[in-house]
C-alpha cells in the first residue's frame, strides 16, 4: 500500500492525498480559486498551469511556506495573488516577487522574520503589495524612499 502522503525530495513539503486530487483537477483545466485556496503546497508544474488560469485573482491561502523555485515561477503572474496563510519568504522570493507585476497580497507574513534583504525587495514592487500581519495591514509601497 502506498504511502497516504508523498514527500518532496528537500523533505520539507508533503503531497497530502487531498492536494494530490485537486492536482489531479488542476492538470484537468477544472478548477478554481476555491480549489487553489486548498492547495497545502504546491509543485513547480501545479504553479506554471495556476499562472495560466484566466481571470485576474488567484488565491493560495491554504499555502505556509513555498520554495524558491515555485515563487519564481507565481511571480510571473500579473494579477491579484493571494497568500493568506504564508508566514516566511526567503531573500529569494521575496526579490522575485518584487518583480511580480500586479498585486500581492500576504495575510500572514511574519515580518520580524524578513531579512533586511527580503524587506527591501519587497518595498520595491511596483505595483500593490499588502501585507496583514495579525491584522494590523502595511500598504508596503508606502515605505519607498521617493
Amino acid at each position: 500500500m502506498a504511502d497516504p502522503k508523498m514527500q518532496f525530495p528537500d523533505g520539507e513539503n508533503i503531497i497530502t492525498p487531498e492536494d494530490e486530487k485537486l492536482f489531479q483537477k488542476i492538470r484537468e483545466g477544472n478548477f478554481s480559486n476555491e480549489d487553489t485556496k486548498k492547495i497545502t503546497t504546491i509543485t513547480e508544474e501545479i504553479a506554471e498551469i495556476i499562472i495560466k488560469k484566466e481571470g485576474e485573482f488567484i488565491s493560495l491561502d491554504g499555502l505556509k511556506s513555498l520554495s524558491d523555485q515555485v515563487a519564481k515561477i507565481l511571480a510571473k503572474y500579473e494579477g491579484y495573488i493571494e497568500f493568506e496563510n504564508l508566514s516566511s519568504l526567503s531573500d529569494s522570493a521575496a526579490e522575485d516577487f518584487s518583480r511580480q507585476k500586479g498585486t500581492i497580497y500576504f495575510g500572514s507574513l511574519n515580518l520580524a522574520g524578513l531579512t533586511n534583504k527580503a524587506a527591501k525587495f519587497l518595498s520595491e514592487h511596483e505595483r500593490k503589495l499588502f501585507i496583514d500581519s495579525k491584522r494590523t495591514e502595511i500598504y508596503i509601497n508606502s515605505l519607498k524612499n521617493k
